[in-house]
């Protein structure tokens, strides 16, 4: 009667785990965008403290949630790499934040962690004022650091948003 409850138990954890992405732990990795293929974006064995030999001889494969095969895993080393180019202008449009899912999946027991990769812009277009200039009139007892707002630039990715460039004038 017992072995029959616990086999219910484990069969309902089961069906909920497959249900509901059940997961035994996540790995964040933040990237800029545009890498080069064959880039090594971290070490997934020693990130979750696994030996590399398990990745192989337990079949560890990476899975896209609902996105194209962006990356792969060498089982060799662990680590995991950028199979083709990452645009994130072209995955995430212009939201702010552009975060990839995939899943590591292991066999032999069945495990999954979740690996998410933050990709981040980077700002291959200089910001371009309105003015060519800039004159500040400061006086010697400026304290170091203060911040002076500045009106805002324009970037050619942020054309039809103009102000979302905000820069600031540091004393140093």
């Amino acid at each position: 009667m017992d072995q029959r409850v616990n086999l219910k138990r484990w069969l309902r954890f089961l069906l909920f785990s497959l249900l509901f992405g059940f997961s035994f732990g996540e790995v964040r990795y933040v990237l800029p965008e545009e890498m080069q293929r064959g880039s090594v974006i971290g070490n997934v064995a020693r990130d979750l403290g696994l030996k590399v030999t398990e990745l192989d001889a337990r079949r560890a494969r990476v899975v896209a949630e609902g996105t194209s095969q962006l990356c792969e895993l060498d089982t060799a080393s662990g680590n995991l790499l950028i199979s083709q180019r990452i645009d994130r202008e072209e995955l995430c449009a212009q939201a702010a934040v552009c975060i990839l899912q995939y899943q590591l999946l292991f066999e032999d027991p069945l495990q999954a962690y979740s690996l998410v990769l933050d990709i981040t812009d980077i700002n291959d277009n200089s910001p371009v004022f309105a003015a060519g200039e800039i004159n500040l009139d400061l006086v010697e007892s400026t304290v170091l650091g203060r911040r002076f707002p500045l009106e805002g630039a324009l970037n050619y990715m942020n054309i039809n948003n103009p102000g979302c460039c905000c820069c600031r004038a540091v004393i140093s």
